[in-house]
């Protein structure tokens, strides 16, 4: 049974503004025979209760027109409530009222002129095969390390399935990657995308035109996949499943060595949806399945990159996501091009060569640097070698045996770390040289060279 409200919506879509009955079924969730029902009945406007007259009553015609002849300017030059009173009691010297009273009165009439009529289908009247995108800036720990990154919540209205990733940064690289993770997971694509609060990166909004301009890797993802897209500013209704899914899932991820290692555990055991959607009384997996069906199936997964012409600083550094990346000297002041991946950042000539390649850092004011390279210019300078940032990776021991070392036996240090380098990463290496350190009390180059060998035939195991 319907209240009187209710009834009154239906025939005011109906009669009014001229709505189809299949529409208002499927915006107010009831079905066809209810709208056919109460249109039957006929509809006379609703007639308030003669009161007696509000003195504002007087100015609501002028302050229409004035609200009305705004419609043509920039939303900054509009009429505020304020500008409204002043301006009436400049014109209208019989005009006493206070600015309290006018108010309500001027965001009626404002709601009326500018706000659109057209109804806001409810979560039930959503339809099957569409999702809703946010991000939520939470902080979880990878491998006992805090990482203050991203949630990306993916919910289909219709049956409130939810599939979630981790994502160490907000930008467009991680979260198109992510999407293309979960929809490849679950086999189908969506034939709508609405994106919600905290993706306005994927785009740049001139408000003068009120026109989106998008990036080039959204409008790839775009045309791959081709679906439509929304954006709306703020929370999507629904913003407990966020809550919900961090208090269910993001408990145990310490125990996952990187994120992607997470990712994949948080797709596979997605136990939320074989609970019951409690409006609908229906397991949540029985209503995907009417979702899966109104998606297309989906395609190879697309190459999630970018690339952007860069000039290198006369320190040979750029700096991306407030994080700065050093490149070899012999490259400062000259024009590069970045290619942007989700997980690491390559550097490339104009012609094509490339320069290197670095791990994309997650947190921001800090340090990435190329050791290959600046190794063989240590070798050219082995004194610098305590005075550079890579001093700040040697353990206490280690900096004070290199202090007692001439310019021949730093050379020589540096040239070992320099073999050690070019078959792992520069903290393994100084790893290995502090203990052969503590083995030895000093460094051999014939340990050195046993050391690669070993972590040689380490790796070709492994391969």
């Amino acid at each position: 049974m319907l209240n009187e409200k209710d009834v009154l919506k239906i025939k005011k879509y109906y009669y009014e503004r001229g709505y189809k009955i299949t529409h208002i079924s499927r915006v107010m969730n009831i079905t066809l025979n209810t709208v056919k029902k109460y249109i039957k009945e006929g509809y006379s406007p609703f007639v308030p209760h003669n009161k007696s007259q509000s003195k504002i009553t007087t100015y609501i015609p002028i302050i229409k027109q004035w609200l009305s002849e705004d419609k043509k300017y920039h939303y900054k030059q509009r009429h505020t409530a304020k500008r409204v009173h002043d301006r009436l009691k400049e014109e209208y010297p019989e005009y006493d009222l206070g600015y309290p009273a006018l108010t309500k009165t001027y965001n009626e009439i404002k709601k009326e002129l500018f706000s659109s009529e057209e109804p806001t289908p409810s979560l039930d009247a959503v339809r099957a095969g569409e999702c809703k995108v946010e991000l939520k800036k939470i902080p979880f720990i990878i491998n006992d390390k805090l990482i203050n990154g991203y949630m990306l919540v993916v919910v289909f209205p219709y049956s409130l399935a939810r599939f979630i990733q981790l994502l160490p940064q907000s930008n467009e690289e991680y979260l198109i990657k992510a999407l293309t993770d979960i929809f490849y997971h679950i086999g189908y694509f969506p034939h709508t995308i609405t994106f919600c609060k905290n993706t306005s990166f994927l785009y740049r909004l001139n408000q003068r035109l009120n026109t989106k301009t998008f990036s080039e890797l959204y409008l790839k993802f775009k045309l791959c996949y081709d679906f439509k897209d929304n954006f709306i500013y703020g929370l999507y209704s629904n913003t407990y499943i966020a809550n919900k899914v961090a208090r269910d899932f993001l408990n145990n991820t310490s125990e996952f060595k990187t994120i992607e290692a997470c990712n994949k555990n948080l797709l596979k055991e997605n136990k939320l949806n074989y609970q019951k959607y409690a409006k609908k009384e229906t397991p949540i997996l029985r209503l995907f399945k009417t979702d899966i069906k109104n998606m297309r199936p989906f395609k190879k997964k697309i190459t999630i990159e970018k690339y952007a012409k860069r000039r290198v600083n006369k320190f040979a550094y750029l700096t991306i996501d407030n994080n700065i990346y050093f490149l070899p000297q012999r490259y400062k002041q000259f024009e590069i091009y970045v290619k942007y991946l989700p997980d690491e950042l390559q550097f490339y000539t104009l012609a094509g060569e490339l320069i290197s390649a670095h791990t994309r850092l997650y947190d921001k004011n800090k340090k990435s640097i190329d050791w290959q390279e600046n190794l063989t210019a240590l070798i050219r300078k082995p004194n610098a070698l305590l005075h550079c940032d890579l001093a700040l990776h040697f353990p206490h021991n280690m900096y004070a045996y290199l202090s007692t070392l001439d310019s021949t036996g730093k050379k020589q240090f540096v040239i070992n770390l320099n073999k050690l380098t070019k078959v792992t990463n520069i903290n393994k290496a100084i790893l290995i040289l502090n203990n052969i350190l503590k083995k030895n009390s000093c460094i051999k180059d014939e340990t050195v060279d046993e050391a690669v060998k070993k972590y040689n035939v380490k790796s070709d195991k492994s391969n």
